[in-house]
């Protein structure tokens, strides 16, 4: 299946690669074990490297603020190629923006192997869907 804008892709903190679901318009919810990646429906898909690099700077963002985070509101978003002060937490992504939703046991637990292992697996998702 070819990606288009609008899309999230949700996997289990605990599952294999193969799990992982594929969602465009509605998106998901993001359970307590689970990681959502998500582009808005006017990022351009076309530039992959730039968005996976999106995605990681979001990641490293997430990680270093993963004690502040609110376990009830675990998103990380901001536009394509941000600096530090263009990411936000919390809230909803807009139509420009990308975002990292973490589940609230994920947070809560400070699992940051789980987070970064199925952030990382999301990305190859990502790339394979993309070709």
């Amino acid at each position: 299946m070819a990606l288009t804008a609008n899309t999230s892709i949700l996997l289990g903190a605990h599952k294999p690669k193969s799990a992982a679901v594929i969602a465009t318009d509605g998106g998901h919810t993001t359970g307590a074990n689970d990681v959502t990646i998500w582009a808005g429906s006017t990022v351009s898909l076309s530039n992959i490297t730039e968005l996976v690099c999106t995605f990681e700077k979001l990641l490293t963002y997430a990680l270093s603020e993963l004690r502040s985070l609110p376990p009830e509101d675990c998103t990380v978003h901001s536009p394509v190629s941000p600096s530090d002060g263009m990411i936000s937490i919390g809230g909803n992504a807009g139509a420009a923006e990308c975002s990292i939703e973490l589940g609230s046991t994920l947070v809560d637990k400070q699992q940051s192997h789980f987070i970064k292992r199925t952030t990382d697996r999301l990305l190859e998702v990502l790339l394979e869907r993309a070709k």
